[in-house]
């Protein structure tokens, strides 16, 4: 997530590399989070501005990131909405707290976004395995 090599018990780095630690979250849980969580939190949370009742499509749902992202949605409130290429993992997705599952290679996702939020579409999109396809 930055520069800074910090897997030690004491670390010195620019204020702009921390984050801040969730209330109800002790130093030491908090130096212990996975990071998919992290990446999932800071992107959809920090970043994107998730709220609750928020309706955001994660690609890449079954990779580390898009499970953490499936649960960091419904902590906060949202409405994950679950992409994977087959049907394979559509159970397994819907078993971790996906609302609904889109399996793309027999689904188009826009239209079946836009059917299950009647028509306005999602607030965030958010991909897990950013890079070359």
């Amino acid at each position: 997530m930055n520069d800074h090599g910090v897997y030690a018990d004491r670390a010195v780095v620019p204020a702009s590399s921390v984050v801040p630690r969730p209330a109800g979250l002790d130093a030491v849980g908090g130096a212990a989070v996975w990071m998919p969580y992290l990446t999932a939190y800071g992107g959809l949370v920090d970043v994107g501005g998730m709220r609750a009742g928020d309706t955001v499509v994660l690609t890449a749902a079954s990779s580390g990131v898009g499970l953490a992202a499936i649960r960091t949605a419904q902590r906060v409130g949202a409405v994950p909405v679950a992409t994977t290429r087959t049907r394979a993992k559509r159970d397994a997705l819907l078993e971790a707290g996906a609302a609904e599952v889109v399996v793309t290679d027999e689904e188009d996702v826009v239209e079946r976004v836009l059917d299950l939020t009647g028509g306005r579409g999602a607030g965030l999109a958010f991909d897990g395995s950013p890079g070359p396809a």
